[in-house]
């Protein structure tokens, strides 16, 4: 790259001679003398935007005693940049500007991964923090790094960032409002919300470093609400297994290590969760993520005692609600319950997380007024026609009765294998394990 320069230099003490004065051009001609101070401007390949936010910190402490500082004397940018980074974020080709004036810095930032504008005070507070108003932020998905960013808390800035769209690894929501702030070295996330159609997500937390254990903790806590919550997930990339339901989620999770770097092995936590009115839709295994955390993915086909397949294209429910404990890759449960008008599903066990499997028992107790008139219409009868002979031949049981049958459930989210473990009594002894399905 081309650089070209234009300063003066002043003397003070006489002796001493002190920059006044710089113009740097980058692969662009020198413009008319402009007014005093650093003016930065033209085409550079790669600026890395964190670094300068360390150098600013730096040079604000330094300023305070030295108007000569570095600082002291940018009065301008005007770049256009081929790659900008940011805490190992890239953004394409940017059009990045800023200003001094004697608040501090503001700027704007128009890229296809960002754009809006940005103000830096001389002396950030909470009453006073760092300020980013963005249109959007579409960013990509972060490489994989264990060894975290090497900050700490009290590198980070007390911020308030604002985004109308924000997009991360292809995933959209809208209405994004970050609030951090620094106290005693620690990083508190003050508050972070944000929205996909009509559901709200709200967090806050805190991220602290112990110097003498040299040992990373963070902690977020929040909820979940909203309606249609099934087409919120749909169009976060989480799987189109949910049609509507009412969703109201509270929980916590923590790990020992960087606010931006959680791994599985090493994450912990808990929460509790209730979703009401809304339908399982028949999908296969594998197709969707959210509900393959539940397991409940599986229902609709192969715990209807396979009734779904000529009744209904998915189960409906009346709520589905349970406990969550989170410890490293596993997500563990012992109280989840699915309430409809079909069937009482309880759910305890495991599912692997990283491994995407299932250590699980299923309890299906089936709504034998519910199934038996809709078999009776399918079949050309009535309640006592062919339904009733079938459920008889099922059962061997008064239909009167409750019955319960038991499964397990193991393998793969995409090819789970599950097995009838307690049938009703005097049922067809007939049992095998089947990969994907169940034999009765």
């Amino acid at each position: 790259v081309k650089v070209k320069t234009r300063g003066w230099l002043s003397k003070i003490n006489n002796q001493d001679f002190q920059l006044t004065d710089l113009d740097i051009a980058l692969a662009t001609t020198l413009k008319p003398e402009q007014e005093k101070g650093i003016h930065l401007y033209g085409k550079a390949s790669k600026l890395p935007l964190d670094e300068w936010v360390v150098f600013h910190q730096s040079e604000t402490v330094r300023q305070e005693s030295d108007p000569g500082s570095m600082l002291a004397l940018l009065q301008s940018v005007d770049l256009n940049i081929a790659e900008l980074s940011l805490f190992d974020r890239h953004l394409g080709n940017t059009a990045f500007q800023m200003r001094q004036s004697q608040q501090g810095y503001s700027g704007t930032i128009d890229s296809s991964a960002a754009k809006g504008s940005f103000y830096f005070p001389r002396h950030s507070s909470v009453q006073n923090p760092v300020t980013i108003d963005l249109e959007y932020a579409r960013l990509s998905k972060s490489p994989v790094n264990n060894q975290g960013t090497g900050l700490l808390p009290a590198d980070m800035v007390n911020l308030r960032l604002r985004s109308k769209e924000f997009v991360y690894d292809g995933r959209s929501v809208t209405d994004l409002e970050l609030d951090t702030s620094v106290d005693d070295g620690v990083m508190l996330v003050d508050s972070l919300v944000f929205r996909r159609d009509e559901v709200d997500f709200n967090f806050n937390g805190h991220w602290l470093f112990k110097p003498a254990t040299k040992q990373h903790f963070t902690q977020l806590s929040g909820s979940i609400k909203g309606e249609k919550f099934g087409q919120a997930i749909a169009k976060l990339d989480f799987g189109d297994t949910i049609h509507n339901g009412k969703v109201d989620f509270k929980g916590e999770i923590s790990w020992p290590d960087e606010l931006l770097n959680p791994q599985w092995d090493i994450l912990s936590g808990k929460g509790r969760f209730k979703l009401e009115d809304g339908i399982l839709k028949d999908v296969e295994p594998g197709t969707g993520r959210f509900v393959g955390l539940l397991s409940l993915n599986a229902l609709p086909r192969r715990l209807g005692l396979d009734f779904s397949d000529v009744l209904f294209e998915g189960m409906e429910f009346d709520v589905i609600k349970g406990s969550l404990v989170l410890d490293g890759q596993n997500l563990h449960t012992n109280n989840i319950k699915l309430d409809g008008p079909a069937a009482e599903v309880k759910v305890k066990g495991k599912t692997g997380l990283r491994e995407r499997d299932y250590d699980q028992k299923i309890y299906v107790v089936p709504n034998i007024r519910y199934t038996l008139p809709t078999m009776g219409l399918i079949f050309g009868g009535s309640t006592g026609g062919l339904g009733w002979l079938l459920l008889q031949n099922l059962f061997k049981s008064s239909i009167e009765a409750s019955v319960e049958i038991e499964y397990s459930l193991t393998g793969s989210w995409d090819d789970p294998v599950m097995k009838v473990l307690n049938k009703p009594p005097q049922a067809d002894k007939k049992n095998s394990e089947v990969p994907g399905k169940i034999e009765k």
